[in-house]
């Protein structure tokens, strides 16, 4: 017949403040319990399982660090894309020369067609000065007037949106020489630290 093993001896400060001794822990659920030797020297310590407020906080930092952490690895691919996509400065400038060409167009050639038509504006207004109370200005001349301002509305539509493209690509290019410098440099941050409260 195998010999039992002796009940393993507890002892626990319970949360209204009482210690406790004994083979079992019944009243010591929400304390941390000390585990005791035979002769009742103190061995190993349990913690106290957590109250549902430290759960909470857990997760909820342990929530917050993955989402720091996933920030952190995309901008290490960004910065990996970027220093791939350009071997130099040089490189990215070059690139931004190139994008800035379709709107520089698109304003050059907008402009080209408004001279025009202002010109043409003018010669109608010239015309239309002939037209004053109590004669009535030809259909066929006010259609041409009222069709050469809306076409000069489109070209001035057109030139705003190419400047706004040419900030816009401006803004870009400058966020990604200013980072690309500090990859060179090494003067880069992590976006987070997962590990800070």
């Amino acid at each position: 017949m195998t010999a039992r093993a002796d009940p393993a001896l507890i002892n626990c400060v319970t949360p209204d403040g009482r210690t406790v001794y004994g083979d079992h822990a019944d009243q010591c659920r929400s304390a941390p319990i000390r585990k005791l030797d035979r002769d009742g020297t103190p061995k190993d310590l349990i913690p106290a399982p957590p109250t549902e407020q430290q759960r909470k906080a857990k997760e909820e930092r342990e929530e917050k660090q993955a989402k720091c952490r996933e920030r952190n690895q995309k901008q290490y691919q960004k910065d990996s894309a970027l220093l791939e996509r350009y071997p130099s400065e040089d490189d990215l400038q070059e690139a931004r020369y190139l994008a800035l060409g379709a709107p520089l167009k698109q304003i050059n050639e907008a402009n080209e067609r408004l001279k025009k038509f202002i010109a043409s504006g003018r010669n109608l207004a010239q015309q239309a000065a002939f037209f004053g109370p109590p004669h009535r200005m030809p259909d066929d001349l006010r259609k041409g007037r009222d069709l050469n301002r809306e076409l000069e509305r489109i070209e001035f539509r057109s030139i705003a949106s190419a400047a706004h493209d040419i900030l816009r690509i401006n803004e870009d290019y400058d966020a990604d020489l200013k980072r690309y410098r500090e990859l060179v440099e090494g003067t880069t941050k992590i976006p987070c630290d997962p590990e800070s409260d």
